[in-house]
C-alpha cells in the first residue's frame, strides 16, 4: 500500500499512530485522575472521621 500510495500510506500510518498515542494519553490521564480522585475521597473520609471522633471525644 505504501508503495502505490506513498503519501496516503504515510498519512494513514501517521494518523493511526497519532490516534493510538491520543488514546494512550487519555487513558493514562483518566486513570491518573481516578487515582487522585479516589485518594481525595479517602482523605476527606479520614478527615471527617477524625473530626467526628474528636467531637465525640470532647463530649
Amino acid at each position: 500500500m505504501s508503495i502505490y500510495f506513498q503519501n496516503r500510506g504515510e498519512c494513514y500510518v501517521f494518523a493511526k499512530v497519532k490516534y493510538f498515542l491520543f488514546i494512550k494519553v487519555i487513558r493514562f490521564l483518566r486513570s491518573f485522575y481516578k487515582r487522585i480522585h479516589l485518594n481525595n475521597i479517602q482523605n476527606i473520609k479520614n478527615k471527617t472521621y477524625s473530626f467526628l471522633s474528636l467531637i465525640k471525644n470532647k463530649d
